[in-house]
């Protein structure tokens, strides 16, 4: 009956020595893993991330600016149809029917360029600006807050 206490108190002593090396071993893991996170290296996988994800949106930006500006297009030139068959004859006698096409065409591909190639530009231009700023804050704030000034 003794062997057996002493047996039981020895495993339960066993199975707590056992648990508190897992724990010790699960805090060491992740002491590490906060240290990591502290080291250049983890900084520089850090911004990578972000840059990864600029590009990634750039593409995704430039791809659905061109579906954007083919619909304003398509929008403006059935508006346009239908204005142009709502006006009375006169008005045709008064206007180079030649002229009337050509604006209309070229106002509708200078809208679609902006919005096909300056508009992606500048949002990709911003956002290069506020990752940048994001990067230089974490890096070093007081050099930041010097470059930015």
């Amino acid at each position: 009956m003794i062997g057996e206490e002493i047996g039981n108190r020895f495993g339960i002593v066993c199975d707590s020595a056992y648990k508190i090396t897992q724990l010790n071993i699960a805090v060491e893991v992740q002491w590490d893993a906060l240290q990591f996170l502290k080291s250049p290296i983890s900084h520089s996988l850090y911004h990578s991330l972000f840059y990864l994800i600029q590009f990634f949106s750039n593409i995704w930006i430039n791809l659905s600016s061109v579906k954007v500006a083919q619909g304003v297009i398509k929008g403006m030139r059935d508006g346009a149809f239908k204005k142009l068959q709502s006006v009375p004859l006169d008005f045709y006698s008064n206007v180079k029917l030649g002229y009337l096409i050509s604006r209309i065409a070229n106002d509708a591909e200078s809208i679609s360029d902006f919005l096909t190639y300056q508009l992606p530009s500048v949002i990709s231009g911003v956002t290069t600006i506020i990752i940048a700023a994001v990067i230089m804050f974490d890096l070093n704030t007081k050099l930041a807050l010097y470059s930015l000034v």
